[in-house]
């Protein structure tokens, strides 16, 4: 059984720039993406490229594989086994 996923990639990078008090701004700067089109994919209204993925996942410290397959919602979380 396929879980959804909570945050999509939109929530992901947005979590992880202001989890690292980063501005779209400075973000910009850093990997070279303008910020129309970061705020763009912050709101679901562009899918990155693999190199805008890449790019993201160096400045924001996060898993550039599983980011690109989350970005082509490809990847889902494996379920873990409930307890009781």
């Amino acid at each position: 059984m396929a879980y959804a996923l909570e945050d999509e990639f939109g929530d992901i990078i947005k979590k992880a720039r202001r989890g690292l008090d980063l501005s779209l701004g400075h973000l910009s700067n850093a990997t070279q993406i303008p910020d129309l089109d970061l705020s763009k994919m912050e709101d679901y209204l562009l899918k990155p490229t693999v190199d805008q993925v890449s790019k993201l996942a160096d400045q924001l410290d996060l898993d550039a594989d599983k980011l690109m397959q989350i970005a082509e919602e490809s990847w889902v979380p494996a379920p873990v086994p409930v307890t009781y």
